[in-house]
């Protein structure tokens, strides 16, 4: 599959999209229109350190309840 992207800016509220070859031949063809800003708009990489003490104040043993997991799996074939 082959796919184009163009990034215009509108002319009296108009594009005009040429298509390649590859594509001229095809029957139809999808067209989606999205802002700029919207798609360019990077994610924010993950911070672990916002979740640092997250356990700190809970009665929570999460060592047992990670342990009490695994055990749960444990087969005897």
């Amino acid at each position: 599959m082959e796919a184009v992207r163009l990034i215009e800016e509108p002319k009296n509220g108009m594009i005009t999209i040429r298509l390649p070859e590859k594509l001229r031949g095809n029957k139809k063809v999808e067209v989606i229109i999205f802002p700029v800003e919207d798609a360019a708009d990077p994610k924010k990489p993950f911070d672990i350190s916002k979740f640092r003490g997250v356990w700190k104040d809970t009665d929570i043993d999460v060592a047992e309840i990670s342990r009490k997991m695994r055990e749960e799996w444990k087969r005897d074939f």
